[in-house]
């Protein structure tokens, strides 16, 4: 059975929308495993000609996504300007993501939910999460790297050397510049069981070149046994863009994971 090129089918789709949005691409490493046909979508629904429920029931019907999520997408996306949609190609169980963004007061003492994610398997979507994208209160960059080794459980692992380093390239950014978020999964059942935990970082008002942090991302390329020649194959047209933000953290599998995005342009 030839299987769906979702990823094509769900940019076709927008780009016959004829509304304006940003484009972002990701590349994601873990051991062994360079990811690269991943992207995000961040489309501007005031511009659509149709409601936003028929956006949400004809896209749910492209990308076989779950009843329960499509209705409850349907109703909390009323609300909101802008809607986010990732995609994740990995062979036969490739990932799609919806984030439904939460309005939030200046960042202060208390922790904030920025995004509610809803994430499905495309060919199998009973294999489905919703992730929870919390902003919790952060005084300095040191609280940063705090929180990081408390999502990794207290290891030095690679993601927090990586931020270690992008900090020093990013001398300048203040704390609402970076925009630190923390991830907690939830299952059907509750909390995610797989202690799956990670965090995201912008760095895109440092507009820093994406071959000023090749040092950086081949050094995680090495360390997860990923040839550095298959990362400048993938990045040799793209050095000049900037380095966007930084996902990592420890998946369902146990593994730690860094996903780099960059480049982010309107389509």
């Amino acid at each position: 059975m030839m299987l769906k090129n979702y990823g094509k089918l769900l940019l076709d789709f927008v780009a016959s929308l004829d509304v304006p949005y940003f484009y972002e691409p990701s590349f994601k490493l873990t051991a062994g495993s360079l990811l690269s046909d991943r992207y995000l979508l961040i489309l501007y629904l005031p511009a659509l000609k149709m409601g936003k429920q028929q956006l949400i029931y004809r896209l749910a019907s492209l990308l076989n996504m779950p009843t329960a999520y499509r209705d409850v997408i349907s109703e909390q996306v009323l609300g909101v300007r802008e809607l986010l949609i990732s995609f994740d190609g990995q062979d036969d169980t490739s990932v799609c993501k919806f984030y439904v963004e939460n309005k939030i007061s200046s960042v202060g003492s208390e922790t904030q939910q920025a995004f509610k994610a809803f994430k499905w398997q495309l060919d199998s979507p009973n294999v489905r999460m919703i992730d929870h994208y919390y902003l919790p209160p952060v005084t300095s960059r040191a609280d940063i790297l705090s929180g990081i080794k408390r999502l990794s459980g207290g290891r030095e692992t690679q993601g927090l050397n990586a931020v270690k380093a992008l900090f020093s390239l990013s001398a300048e950014l203040t704390l609402t510049e970076l925009f630190y978020m923390e991830v907690e999964g939830q299952t059907d059942e509750g909390p995610d069981a797989q202690g799956r935990s990670s965090y995201d970082l912008r760095f895109y008002d440092a507009e820093i070149e994406l071959h000023k942090v090749m040092p950086v991302i081949t050094s995680i390329a090495t360390y997860f046994a990923v040839p550095e020649a298959a990362i400048e194959q993938l990045l040799a047209a793209d050095k000049n863009k900037h380095f966007g933000h930084l996902s990592s953290g420890i998946g369902r599998d146990g593994k730690e994971f860094v996903t780099f995005y960059y480049g982010v342009q309107a389509a």
